[in-house]
This record gives C-alpha cells, sequence and structure tokens, in this order.
C-alpha cells in the first residue's frame, strides 16, 4: 500500500485509494485512478522518451526494490513523466543497495525477456546519468517522507478489522523508508 501512496507523492505513479472489503479482513484493495493519456512502453514510438521510462524505472527499481516493471506497467503520463501503475514489492529484507552506483550504471537487472532489459541494455553509462540527474531531484520527497502518508487509512482499515502483519500496521513501513532513504541519498551523492 505505501509504496503506491509513495509513488503517486513523487509523480511517478497514480491517485491511489485503498478502499474497505468487509467480507474479509486479511485482503486489501488497491484501487488506482486512470492515468491521464498513458502511453505504455510498448506505445512509446520516440526512443528517447522509451529510454527516459526505462532508466527512471530501473531507478526506482534500485531505489524502492520495486519489481514487475513489464512494458505494460511502466510508460508516460499526459505531462511526459514516468507513471508505474502496477508492481510488486518482494518480501525481502535485502532492501538496502550497498553497491547500488555501480547497478545503476553496469547492471541490468530487468528480466531478459521484457522490452526494458533490451532497451537498458542500449544505454550507456553517460546516457544512464543524463537521465538520472533529470529525474532524481523530482523524487526529493523520498527524504521527507513518513509513513503518515498512508498512517490514517492504515489506522481506519485497522479499526475496521483488517489485520496487518504489524502492530501498529506501520511498523514495516519505517524500515523500509530507511532503507529506500538511504539508497536514494546514495545514488544521488554519486550522481547529483
Amino acid at each position: 500500500m505505501f509504496v503506491y501512496r509513495l509513488l503517486e507523492r513523487i509523480g511517478a505513479g497514480p491517485k491511489v485509494l485503498f478502499p474497505f472489503y468487509a467480507a474479509s479482513t486479511y485482503i486489501h484493495f488497491i484501487a488506482t485512478e486512470e492515468v491521464c493519456e498513458f502511453k505504455e512502453l510498448d506505445q512509446l514510438e520516440d526512443v528517447s522518451e522509451q529510454k527516459k521510462v526505462v532508466v527512471e524505472a530501473y531507478l526506482l527499481f534500485l531505489i524502492l526494490g520495486i519489481r514487475d516493471l513489464h512494458q505494460e506497467n511502466i510508460g508516460l503520463d499526459l505531462g511526459n513523466n514516468l507513471s508505474i501503475i502496477d508492481f510488486y514489492l518482494p518480501d525481502t529484507d535485502l532492501l538496502l543497495r550497498r553497491n547500488i552506483f555501480d547497478d545503476f550504471k553496469n547492471e541490468n537487472r530487468y528480466e531478459s525477456i521484457l522490452k526494458a532489459h533490451d532497451i537498458l541494455s542500449e544505454i550507456g553509462q553517460e546516457e544512464r546519468l543524463k537521465i538520472a540527474k533529470d529525474a532524481l531531484p523530482r523524487w526529493s520527497q523520498i527524504n521527507s517522507i513518513t509513513s503518515d502518508i498512508i498512517g490514517i487509512e492504515m489506522s481506519e482499515l485497522y479499526e475496521q478489522g483488517v489485520k496487518f502483519m504489524t502492530t501498529p500496521p506501520t511498523d514495516l513501513v519505517d524500515g523500509y523508508l530507511e532503507d529506500i532513504k538511504v539508497n536514494y541519498t546514495t545514488i544521488c551523492s554519486a550522481v547529483l
């Protein structure tokens, strides 16, 4: 839930809502508004737009630990900004990336079957860095964001009887936030 709201706040995802589902205390729904004139990666004909989407999504892949960033889940909105409309966050404690800058410059951790993998493979270090220099300042809210961005909604769901893995439900979010802030600060220090 938190990462959807985080992407919304930094301008890289749609407006998100978390409706209550009374039939279950374990199912959590996530609803998003339609992204105005969203163009999936596959629909982008301009090579520079494709590169922008792929590199920016890869940066967030590394910083936030999100996965499943295939050609239908990433694209551009009406304002020509990256929009990630779906993803998953794996259950892992290995979010902190010690070599995030090297991973960004030299690696390609997109699944090899994805179009994004092929596009990223063709983008050199210099071009990746240029795209990152434009993107990272737009996401500066990552450093100041807190679990409060979903705290009220999580509290309301908790009061309705929705069960979370931890009590209070924001405990996992706070640990995640610490890691992504380190990732973001580390990559910014190297790039900007």
